[in-house]
Parts: C-alpha cells; sequence; structure tokens
C-alpha cells in the first residue's frame, strides 16, 4: 500500500521471479517527497536500496507533505565593523531531512539566501555573532508554510 497526506492510496502486488532492478517511485507535484520506509524503518538513500529477501513479503509506506519556498535573510542591524561573522546552523522538523549547511558571512550587509523548495515544518537555527572577539548565541526559527515564499529573518 502508498499512502500519501494528500489521500492518494494505491495499493499494489508485485510477484515474479528472476534477477533485476525495479524500481518504483511516487510523485506528487504538489507534495515534497520525504521518503520510503520499510517495516518502519527509512531505506531511500544515496547508499541503501529497499529489498525484499526471496519468498518473504515487506510493508512500505510513502511519506510527502505539501511543500513552500524557504529563503534566508541576515540582517546584521548592530554592525560594528565588517570584522562581524555569523555563523548559522539550521536543522529541520522532519528528522529525517539533512541539516543544511552551516553559513558563515562576515560584514554588515543584509544577504538574502534564494528561495528554495522546503517540506512544510519548522525550520530551526542557531546562529553564532563574533563581534569584536565576544560570541552571542542566537536561536530562531519559522514554520514553513505551503505553497508560499517564507522568509526567515534572522537579525543579530
Amino acid at each position: 500500500m502508498i499512502k500519501s497526506k494528500t489521500g492518494f492510496a494505491s495499493g499494489f502486488k508485485i510477484e515474479g521471479k528472476g534477477s533485476g532492478v525495479l524500481n518504483i517511485r511516487c510523485v506528487d507535484e504538489n507534495n515534497y517527497s520525504i521518503g520510503w520506509y520499510q517495516n518502519g524503518e527509512k531505506v531511500n538513500s544515496s547508499t541503501q536500496t529497499m529489498s525484499v529477501p526471496k519468498g518473504e513479503e515487506t510493508y512500505a509506506e510513502y511519506h510527502s507533505v505539501p511543500n513552500g519556498q524557504y529563503q534566508l535573510v541576515l540582517r546584521n542591524i548592530n554592525c560594528n565593523d565588517d570584522t562581524d561573522v555569523v555563523k548559522v546552523t539550521r536543522t529541520r522538523q522532519i528528522p529525517y531531512q539533512t541539516n543544511f549547511d552551516a553559513l558563515v558571512y562576515e560584514g554588515c550587509d543584509e544577504i538574502i539566501y534564494g528561495a528554495g523548495d522546503s517540506p512544510m515544518g519548522y525550520v530551526w537555527s542557531i546562529s553564532e555573532v563574533t563581534r569584536n572577539g565576544v560570541i552571542t548565541i542566537v536561536y530562531d526559527s519559522i514554520f514553513v508554510q505551503p505553497g508560499q515564499i517564507n522568509q526567515h529573518i534572522i537579525e543579530y
């Protein structure tokens, strides 16, 4: 059974003998794919495949959530000088999504990192701001709404 949060459901059974590879993919253009689970464990990464031992059965479930656009805006509102540094680390609510790459920016200008597809849900950030050798930690979050450009504005 393949299930989607949008209500799409389709049951199928694949039977056959022999060797080879069968690729199954669910596509829902209105949602962001977050993966396959087999017997309760995530199996679709670049190093894993879903498999069924010969003569046995398995259960697979597909998950997707609505997507929006995510855009990060960094504003140095208390700029000391061009040596100010901010390092931003972000993570998603969805535990099987990888963390974002850490961003490091020096200077006083506002920086906007382009909008990209993102699954609905929370994005948390930890910013490490360094001014005159003093480090300040800033915590923030945003809930990514589906079908919108969601600006995650971090002011430091």
